[in-house]
């Protein structure tokens, strides 16, 4: 019957609308919470920015005060060393020319 037929179209039409209206309130959820992801996303970026430029100076000094610390013990190597040999040189003559 044609009044059977109309009443399907209707429910047809019903339910499309459901899908759709489903449909768009998934997406504008979707894409709220990648917003608020692009803007944890960004604030990260910024923190990271923040630690790597105050991360730098420190990694300087402590790269120039090791640098420094192993000339230091180079040199106190050195002079042990000398006052070793020094010391052998006297204490065994034979070694003297």
């Amino acid at each position: 019957s044609a009044k059977g037929k109309t009443e399907d179209v209707e429910a047809f039409k019903r339910d499309l609308q459901n899908k759709l209206t489903q449909i768009v309130s998934q997406i504008t959820k979707e894409e709220e919470e990648y917003r608020v992801e692009q803007n944890i996303h960004r604030q990260v970026e910024e923190e990271l920015i923040i630690l790597e430029s105050k991360a730098s100076p420190v990694e300087g000094i402590t790269k120039e005060n090791m640098e420094t610390r192993v000339s230091q013990i180079s040199l106190n190597l050195c002079f042990l060393l000398f006052c070793y040999l020094g010391n052998l040189l006297l204490s065994e003559p034979k070694f003297l020319p």
